[in-house]
């Protein structure tokens, strides 16, 4: 059975989105069933599948793993989907998403930081959801995990989060533990498909921005030279429209303790001021 169903972008959320789940290596098909909610007929739109593998684990080595960006979709208007194999006419229940508004409209989203896959903040999320069914989408600064590289840890953030991130799209920052060590990253970007829009070299998902109604978000990871991040963040500040501009990082720019990001405060701080960053 198709399982792990997470939304995720990586174009304009106004008119795509980006569903992606898993299987058992015995699947070798995938595609998503698509609707407008109240109407009657599906679409079937086909995924890519990627072999996934885990030499941390015994039992669970070897995954399939599936994106569908599903495109020419309209703005503001809500779907309904199920992912599966018609070969095996295996199928997930059924969900519904929103997509952007095409114009300025207002939304909510939900920030959590540390999360650490750790049963306390499952259960946080799961509150956060129940209280605030409106949120449009999720956004974790970083440390989503403890080791970067245990997918069995990303099992069990995608276990707390599996009624919500079928629902509302997820994105984060990468944090310090989610690069352990500075052991790469690849297994995290092979399951989540976040934009390819940061700095040139880098790899896809690492660093990107997008655009939700009047508002824009940075997204930077730790991992990446401050000297690599600087221009790309000064062009794509300079060039933005939005109202309403955020920045999402893991380390924090002012800091008392034993950690000095001295050096990130005074090359980021300064195009906050000029380029008006919220927050």
């Amino acid at each position: 059975m198709p399982d792990q169903v997470t939304l995720t972008w990586n174009d304009d959320p106004r008119t795509t989105q980006t569903v992606q789940w898993r299987t058992d290596t015995s699947v070798k098909d995938g595609v998503v069933r698509l609707r407008e909610a109240g109407d009657q007929e599906w679409v079937s739109m086909p995924a890519a599948m990627d072999p996934v593998e885990d030499r941390l684990l015994m039992n669970d080595r070897y995954i399939h793993h599936y994106t569908a960006v599903l495109r020419n979709l309209k703005p503001g208007t809500t779907y309904t989907y199920r992912v599966g194999s018609p070969a095996t006419d295996r199928w997930s229940d059924t969900a519904e998403f929103t997509t952007a508004p095409a114009g300025e409209a207002p939304f909510s989203f939900l920030y959590t930081g540390d999360a650490h896959n750790s049963e306390s903040w499952g259960a946080l999320l799961q509150a956060a959801f129940r209280r605030h069914p409106e949120m449009a989408f999720n956004i974790i600064g970083g440390d989503v995990v403890s080791t970067g590289l245990d997918r069995a840890q990303w099992d069990q953030v995608l276990e707390y989060g599996k009624d919500i991130y079928a629902r509302k799209p997820l994105a984060f920052c990468l944090g310090n533990h989610d690069d352990q060590d500075g052991l790469g990253v690849g297994l995290i970007l092979s399951m989540f498909r976040f934009p390819d829009n940061g700095p040139s070299g880098v790899e896809r998902g690492r660093i990107f921005t997008f655009a939700y109604s009047n508002a824009q978000f940075f997204v930077v990871d730790v991992g990446t030279p401050i000297e690599v991040v600087t221009p790309w963040l000064e062009r794509e500040l300079a060039n933005s429209t939005a109202t309403w501009k955020f920045f999402v990082y893991h380390f924090p720019l002012y800091n008392d303790g034993e950690y000095d990001y001295s050096s990130i405060a005074e090359q980021w701080c300064p195009l906050f001021d000029t380029y008006h960053v919220d927050l």
